[in-house]
């Protein structure tokens, strides 16, 4: 019985070991997404990844446009933003003018991609991504709804969110409204 006993502290033993591991690694593949591959990682599995999350966050800030959801609007921006940039007139703003627009109908021309990076060791520490979709209303006027966000920021505190939306016409790109920061365009119409 003795030997029994033993046996079953060494199966016990080996069966927490085994567990201990297997958290160990969970931990330290954190950054790993469901497929196997390190979002951090500057490959285009990486990048696909980023495209789609991008093209996902575009529907939803569509979602808030078409529901008048200031709220969570403001939610995806960068943390410190909504009182830097005053984000609740330029948001109150930009609603007006796309319900100016008329009623939705559908949207088209979807591209999402990356707009910059910083990589170290073949390491994104900071990503950047944008994505741009023309909104067709039943007036048939079209407005190009654009973005540029924060998806990796492993070298400042700012954490990630978006940088700035712009709406513009789709065809000629003169921008009417822009929420959050846009330094090149300062001058326009958005501010």
């Amino acid at each position: 019985m003795n030997r029994n006993i033993k046996k079953c502290i060494l199966v016990f033993i080996s069966f927490l070991t085994v567990v201990f591991c297997s958290s160990c690694s969970t931990l330290l593949n954190s950054a790993e997404n469901n497929d196997g591959f390190d979002i951090h990682d500057n490959s285009v599995e990486a990048y696909k990844y980023w495209q789609e999350e991008n093209e996902s966050l575009m529907y939803d800030i569509t979602e808030c446009f078409e529901n008048n959801d200031s709220e969570s609007l403001k939610k995806m921006f960068l943390s410190g933003y909504a009182t830097a940039y005053n984000l609740d007139v330029q948001i109150e703003k930009a609603f007006e003018l796309y319900e100016s627009k008329g009623e939705f109908v559908k949207t088209e021309n979807l591209n999402a991609g990356e707009r910059g990076r910083h990589t170290v060791d073949g390491k994104n520490i900071l990503l950047e991504g944008s994505c741009e979709v023309d909104v067709v209303f039943d007036s048939g006027e079209k407005l190009e709804l654009y973005f540029l966000v924060v998806n990796i920021d492993d070298e400042s505190s700012q954490g990630i969110g978006l940088r700035y939306i712009y709406l513009s016409d789709s065809d000629t790109g003169e921008i009417y409204r822009i929420i959050g920061e846009y330094e090149e365009h300062r001058s326009d119409k958005g501010e």
